[in-house]
């Protein structure tokens, strides 16, 4: 993978400790950057080899994770736009896993490209809330759990986890979005549906009372009707709820 970093982009102030902080003109955003990754910001306005960048810095220091700590970096001066990259591998794999921090540069481009087509089915209509920061901090902060389902190692499906707005009786993590790839039909969706609820059940069992989703009747039906076929069962009814008199349904399933 390779980087480019604009020096116009961002300006920095030295710390007692010899570590750096970078603000991004653009937003005033403030990236801290440790003193052993000072080496960044000697390598402006040109394309660098991370690669080559990462085996260098490893015989500098005995931490053993200075190395995924500068990917860190570079990903994260990136969303803030600093950054540009290139050759970005792909960190995926065949089948269900949890997305991470450093699955946002490929997940953002996913969701943004099919939230608004296909079988997906979201409360977000806007691309720009799933914008490279925006996917990294939701991740990283613990605002969203993502399950990601892959094939031949590129992102197909995702499932957008956060907490419930309504527990009763234990903790509950809420499912969504649920965004597929736009070339899914119906059919294609129930499966990988069945294999990301399967597997986040299987992850949090032990930690979590159950798995949650909230429609508004009569939307979302194709959703509703697969869940239902895996298990969930309608847990509350909120009448008139919403606009239009509009009611808000629950269903879960047990961990």
């Amino acid at each position: 993978m390779e980087f480019y970093i604009h020096s116009d982009r961002y300006y920095v102030r030295n710390e007692e400790n010899g570590a750096y902080k970078l603000m991004v003109t653009e937003n005033n955003q403030v990236i801290d950057i440790e003193s052993i990754y000072g080496i960044i910001l000697n390598k402006t306005d040109c394309w660098v080899n991370l690669d080559h960048m990462s085996r260098v810095i490893a015989m500098t220091s005995f931490r053993k994770d200075v190395v995924s700590g500068l990917w860190n970096r570079i990903f994260e001066l990136h969303a803030a736009g600093v950054a540009d990259l290139k050759n970005v591998p792909s960190f995926g794999k065949d089948g269900c896993r949890w997305g991470n921090v450093f699955d946002y540069y490929a997940l953002s481009d996913f969701l943004k490209a099919n939230m608004n087509k296909g079988q997906s089915c979201t409360v977000v209509t806007n691309p720009a809330y799933y914008s490279y920061y925006s996917v990294r901090f939701r991740i990283d902060q613990k605002i969203d759990t993502i399950a990601l389902y892959e094939k031949e190692g590129k992102i197909k499906a995702a499932a957008v986890f956060g907490p419930s707005d309504r527990t009763f009786g234990g903790p509950v993590l809420e499912l969504k979005s649920l965004i597929f790839d736009e070339n899914y039909n119906e059919d294609e969706c129930k499966e990988i549906i069945r294999q990301l609820t399967d597997f986040a059940s299987t992850q949090l069992k032990g930690k979590l009372f159950k798995l949650r989703y909230e429609y508004i009747s009569p939307r979302q039906e194709f959703v509703v009707n697969a869940l239902k076929g895996m298990g969930f069962e309608e847990s509350a009814c909120f009448k008139d709820e919403v606009d239009e008199g509009k009611d808000l349904v629950l269903i879960d399933r047990m961990i």
